[in-house]
C-alpha cells in the first residue's frame, strides 16, 4: 500500500509542470489583402513615412517626440532564464 501511495504521489509532482503551463490558443489565419487594400495600405503607408520631409522644421521636435517606435528608445529584450540556469551548470 505504501508503495502505490508513494507511486501515485510521485506521478502527482512529475505531471504538475505540465498541468501548469498554459494552453496556447491557435490564432485565426489572417485574410489575405485584395488588390484594392493593398493598393490604399501602400498609400497611407507611403504618406506616413514622408510626414516628416513636409513638416516645417518648428514640429519636426514635436514629431519625433511623439514617435516612440525609433531604435534608440527601444527597450532591450529581457534576459532568459536558460542564460541563467546554463550559468549554474
Amino acid at each position: 500500500m505504501r508503495k502505490i501511495a508513494l507511486f501515485v504521489a510521485l506521478a502527482m509532482i512529475a505531471a504538475s509542470p505540465a498541468l501548469a503551463a498554459e494552453k496556447k490558443k491557435k490564432a485565426a489565419a489572417k485574410p489575405a489583402m485584395t488588390a484594392a487594400e493593398q493598393a490604399n495600405d501602400n498609400s497611407y503607408r507611403l504618406v506616413r513615412d514622408s510626414l516628416p520631409m513636409w513638416l516645417p522644421s518648428w514640429a519636426q521636435p514635436i514629431y519625433h517626440s511623439t514617435n516612440k517606435t525609433t531604435a534608440v528608445e527601444a527597450k532591450p529584450a529581457k534576459a532568459k532564464k536558460k542564460a541563467k540556469t546554463a550559468a549554474k551548470s
